[in-house]
């Protein structure tokens, strides 16, 4: 078996066309039989000779919008056709010059540039095409002769059809132009909007920060006041009002943070503890004005020896003063007591009720931890 197929008609010799299906039989010396209604019927194909010829595929025929064109040239001479981008709507017509059995012929065409692939039409002679894009074509068309054998000759055409001028070069030029300079315009508009919008903002927040700052400023003001109120409400809770020296309660505290700092920091921290001697026979001879102002110039004297910002000193009660010295060791506060003393008792108070001396005198413990 070859696979080659082989057709026959009235003009090999058949006495028709119509036979029944699978009713062929082949016998020797190349006969066929096959049944039909007209009853059995026989055919040798010993005779038959094969047509072997190639034979060119002219254009026979041009069509645009329907109507036949004439070609400035005779339709089979035909090598190149110009199309305008109206013509959406045109036709072939071609014909293969084997005139054995035309009704044999098949064609098959590919138009290069839109599809690459053979189309095979059988006997039909005429393709059309519509709405091709602007461009280059070539248009081939290939066929068999009688005996089914495709040819190695073909129509070829070039085709050129012109770019709708909305699709042209320059068309789309002017589209990018246009269409930048619209891009162009609204940004140009928006952004002397935002401009202006920014400027009006700017002005907004000149003025709310004008309105803001002098809002601070009385709020400002007022915090000054009221932290100065603040302090010299705090002055006067931890103040004894008589000495001007801290009193008791500011005592506790700052003791309370003091130990808790040196046990953070293991710095030294010393305590003086001072009492005036034999204060209640002041009082009793001299009178409690007397005594007021004994206790008076006693704090003075304290807070003299005793000026550091850091150190506090206290009236811890009645004729009893305390004084914090943070940071302050054994010996440091040793001296700062003796001097003290000695500060004391070169006032030369008068106390004639004393024990101790004729002038007021104050005893004073030291305490340090490390």
């Amino acid at each position: 078996m070859s696979g080659e197929v082989t057709n026959f008609d009235s003009y090999n010799g058949l006495l028709g066309l119509n036979y029944y299906a699978n009713s062929l039989i082949r016998g020797g010396n190349e006969t066929l039989f096959t049944s039909s209604p007209r009853g059995i019927e026989f055919f040798n194909t010993s005779n038959v000779e094969t047509n072997n010829s190639e034979f060119n595929v002219v254009l026979t025929g041009f069509n645009k919008m329907g109507q036949s064109v004439k070609l400035e040239q005779p339709y089979s001479y035909v090598t190149d056709i110009q199309l305008s981008y109206i013509d959406y709507f045109f036709s072939f017509e071609f014909s293969v010059l084997d005139f054995i059995s035309p009704r044999k012929n098949q064609y098959a065409y590919k138009l290069e540039g839109y599809d690459d692939n053979w189309i095979d039409i059988g006997n039909q002679n005429v393709v059309s095409f519509t709405n091709l894009d602007g461009g280059s074509y070539k248009f081939l068309v290939k066929a068999t002769n009688s005996s089914g054998k495709w040819g190695e000759k073909s129509l070829a055409i070039n085709l050129t059809v012109s770019p709708r001028p909305w699709k042209a070069w320059w068309a789309y030029s002017l589209y990018v132009a246009v269409a930048i300079m619209i891009i162009f315009t609204f940004i140009y508009f928006r952004t002397r909007l935002q401009q202006k919008e920014i400027s009006r903002q700017k002005q907004f927040v000149l003025a709310l920060e004008e309105q803001v700052a002098q809002k601070i400023i009385s709020l400002n003001t007022q915090a000054s006041d009221l932290i100065a109120a603040n302090k010299q409400l705090e002055m006067l809770t931890y103040k004894d009002g008589l000495t001007g020296l801290y009193n008791r309660r500011y005592f506790d505290e700052k003791l309370t943070i003091e130990i808790n700092r040196h046990e953070r920091q293991k710095q030294p921290l010393s305590l003086i503890l001072g009492d005036i001697d034999h204060f209640k026979l002041f009082n009793d001879f001299y009178g409690h004005q007397q005594g007021d102002s004994c206790l008076k110039r006693v704090a003075q004297c304290i807070f003299t020896s005793a000026a550091r910002m850091t150190d506090a000193n206290c009236r811890y009660g009645g004729e009893e003063f305390a004084i914090i010295l943070p940071n302050t060791s054994i010996e440091q506060s040793t001296i700062i007591a003796e001097r003290l003393c000695l500060a004391i008792e070169n006032m030369q108070i008068p106390h004639e009720k004393s024990e101790t001396s004729s002038f007021v005198t104050l005893t004073i413990g030291v305490v340090t931890i490390r």
